[in-house]
């Protein structure tokens, strides 16, 4: 009797422990949806790429500096729907990006793939542009070389814009990015060999579940709560979020990003860049295989643009002044990768420079650190230049 009651208090003690902790879930969830608002999640698991956009998906993109409503098309990407079918006076123009091509930071007429084609429509008195938004947040060269050949050229474009970001460097390498949840290239003599797919490591179950059923504390413990070693270390032990997540190296505290600013590369960055620029080359000539043309667009971060923001991390890092930088060094290799392979070449860099020093515009939102609308424009404007140009 007395091993029988015992059971029962502790089954009752369980029961009571297990309510407690899905009613403090609850609760959670429901200060990070109304009294500290959280952004919808807009993201799943794809095979292909790792990740994607949901389709049809409609919500709010909200930080300290903006609320943005959002939604995706039927197809998974930021953008009105699209029709297959090109209309015969239309010039079709797919631009493939990152979060700065995605631009959930602003209005989607406010993104730099909109402007573009308002700009180009509004200077062409017998031909329509369309300009599509195949950005996805987080995306790496060699996701949007998938996101090419399987979703952009079914489209017919005549132009591919690939708007590249300086982290895309590292996220193409396996030897500096911890993400298992991406695609990865290596090159064989030469050419790109896959060597990794995402389907062969799935998010884990307590990941899945949390980001399914508790989507606003699932963003706030994988953004916000991060900034704390502890609570980042028991995150990924937990398999809440992905070891790479913000990673900084532990014997210098240098965040990883950064360097692909270095003055000097080891052999991690050197084989990550031969990576990266075999990526392009072949998209390029996969591009103009089908019949289109291909535009490489070299992004400008706000730390390259504002060097009183650059200073505010190099306090911010200490360790980082013990190290030389150049902060023109990745636009200035993809400049001569252009130049060698016969590749069309846009490098936002300057222009966003003269920009900011004329009008003393921050072209950034400050916290979050994407373009803001004036930076879309600025580098809608100089794509746009670039295209009178050479058509």
């Amino acid at each position: 009797m007395e091993g029988k009651a015992l059971l029962k208090k502790l089954g009752i003690v369980a029961g009571m422990t297990l309510f407690g902790i899905i009613f403090a879930l609850i609760l959670m969830e429901g200060v990070f949806t109304y009294m500290i608002p959280q952004p919808d999640d807009f993201y799943h698991y794809e095979s292909y790429t790792g990740w994607t956009h949901i389709p049809g998906k409609e919500g709010n993109w909200i930080d300290k500096e903006f609320a943005v409503n959002i939604r995706i098309n039927s197809e998974g990407f930021r953008d009105d729907e699209w029709k297959v079918e090109k209309d015969p006076e239309e010039f079709r123009i797919a631009v493939i990006g990152d979060s700065y091509t995605e631009g959930f930071q602003v209005p989607l007429e406010k993104t730099v793939s909109e402007v573009l084609e308002d700009i180009l429509n509004s200077n062409s008195e017998n031909r329509r542009y369309e300009v599509m938004n195949f950005g996805v947040a987080g995306y790496s060269t060699s996701q949007e070389y998938v996101v090419l050949k399987n979703n952009v050229m079914k489209y017919n474009p005549d132009l591919v814009i690939l708007l590249f970001s300086s982290n895309d460097v590292r996220f193409n390498s396996m030897d500096l990015s911890e993400d298992n949840f991406r695609p990865y290239f290596d090159l064989n003599c030469g050419e790109l060999v896959q060597v990794k797919t995402p389907a062969e490591q799935p998010h884990s179950s307590f990941k899945s579940v949390l980001r399914s059923l508790f989507p606003k504390m699932y963003h706030f413990l994988s953004v916000t709560a991060v900034e704390n070693p502890v609570t980042k270390s028991i995150l990924i032990k937990l398999g809440a979020i992905n070891a790479d997540y913000n990673s900084t190296t532990i014997e210098e505290k240098i965040p990883v990003d950064f360097k692909v600013y270095s003055e000097e590369y080891d052999q991690n960055w050197k084989k990550a860049w031969n990576i990266t620029e075999k990526l392009i080359l072949d998209m390029n000539n996969y591009v103009e295989k089908n019949g289109a043309e291909f535009l490489l667009v070299a992004g400008a971060s706000r730390e390259q643009v504002h060097a009183d923001w650059w200073e505010e991390t190099l306090n911010a890092y200490p360790d980082m002044r013990k190290v030389g930088w150049d902060l023109d060094k990745p636009n200035k290799i993809l400049e001569r990768f252009s130049a060698e392979n016969g590749i069309n070449y846009v490098n936002l860099l300057p222009a966003f420079r003269e920009e900011a020093n004329k009008t003393e515009q921050r072209l950034f939102y400050h916290y979050d650190g994407h373009w803001n609308e004036y930076g879309h424009r600025i580098a809608a404007q100089e794509i746009y230049e670039k295209l009178v140009n050479y058509h």
